[in-house]
């Protein structure tokens, strides 16, 4: 199973996690934030494995590394594959369920810039009507072991099941005064809508990326198809003096929205996209310029689920905007996967 996941989801786990940065490097120095993207020297990897997070982190230079997991022969794993990676990391392992590992075991704890959970919360309580409580207070526990500034990265399957429960997860932490980093504009101190829009909807974001030969040769023969990473992130900071507040764009800059779904014909013929940023989640939509999904606007053509874009003298509609003869967008945080 380990030398299954280290030829297919290693490298996208890891992929998922350098897009993640990205975008929250994106987002924090797009709001002017006095201490910019906040740079990771030390991390906490929760519930690591093979460790393709830490991986992640190591490439864009975290130089010490503590990876908790239950099992050894992932732990050993994950540090061979680091060293291959970034070979001047400094690993430590602790052998431990992530429920129940102390603080006094971990190394960095109260030292940590960032503590990460990749793909493990959802393996949390599954099931358990108080899944979401649980988490959110594990979370809680692990922030304590933060250094001042610090935040907590949290990756999930793009499933509907588990998007929810971590968009549930995150608006819970939101009530009890914690930041939204990333991926949500404008919405840094406020809860993410798609919970209340209805059990069948969820948030989740797709990346694009380059896959190493050897996982696309074994994409291709499972008939998998891996062009795009989708995923369900947070980037979230415990409370600290001034809030959510200190979390927002400067006034002068464009009103940001992320673009959070795929392209959908509505019953008048017209394309949208539904995008979500500090006035809710919406549609912004254009007129079809014939068969299949072009418009007249080919900058919303291209646009793609996770786009941080702004948008110029919309036409205003029925519970949303329109693209009008005047209107254009301006897409602020280009595809680089």
């Amino acid at each position: 199973m380990l030398a299954a996941y280290q030829g297919y989801y290693w490298p996208a786990s890891r992929s998922q996690c350098l897009a993640a940065l990205d975008r929250l490097a994106f987002l924090i120095g797009a709001r002017g934030i006095p201490e910019g993207a906040p740079a990771v020297r030390r991390l906490i990897d929760v519930g690591s494995g093979p460790g393709p997070v830490a991986a992640a982190f190591a490439s864009r230079g975290a130089t010490k590394l503590c990876l908790v997991d239950q099992s050894a022969p992932a732990l050993a794993l994950a540090r061979r594959m680091i060293a291959l990676d970034s070979p001047g990391a400094d690993i430590d392992t602790v052998d431990a369920d992530i429920r129940e590992a102390r603080p006094d075991e971990i190394p960095l704890w109260g030292s940590a810039d960032c503590v990460s959970f990749g793909h493990s919360l959802n393996e949390l309580w599954a099931g358990k009507p108080d899944r979401v409580a649980r988490r959110a207070e594990l979370l809680e526990k692990y922030a304590a072991a933060l250094a001042p500034g610090g935040y907590v990265l949290a990756i999930e399957p793009a499933l509907l099941e588990t998007s929810r429960d971590m968009i549930a997860v995150r608006n819970l932490l939101v009530g009890r005064g914690w930041s939204v980093l990333a991926p949500c504009p404008g919405r840094e101190g406020l809860a993410c809508p798609v919970i209340e829009a209805g059990p069948s909807h969820t948030c989740h974001e797709t990346a694009r990326w380059k896959m190493p030969e050897e996982t696309a040769r074994l994409a291709r023969s499972l008939g998998l198809d891996r062009e795009r990473l989708k995923m369900t992130w947070f980037a979230l900071r415990p409370p600290v003096a001034g809030g959510p507040e200190g979390y927002r764009f400067p006034p002068e800059e464009p009103e940001v929205f992320r673009v959070v779904s795929d392209p959908m014909r509505n019953k008048g013929g017209r394309l949208r996209r539904l995008l979500c940023g500090a006035r809710g989640r919406f549609p912004l939509s254009a007129p079809s310029a014939g068969a299949g999904d072009a418009t007249a606007f080919p900058e919303f053509d291209r646009l793609e689920r996770g786009d941080f874009i702004s948008v110029s003298d919309p036409e205003a509609r029925e519970n949303g905007w329109g693209m009008g003869s005047a209107s254009s967008i301006a897409r602020l945080f280009p595809r680089i996967y």
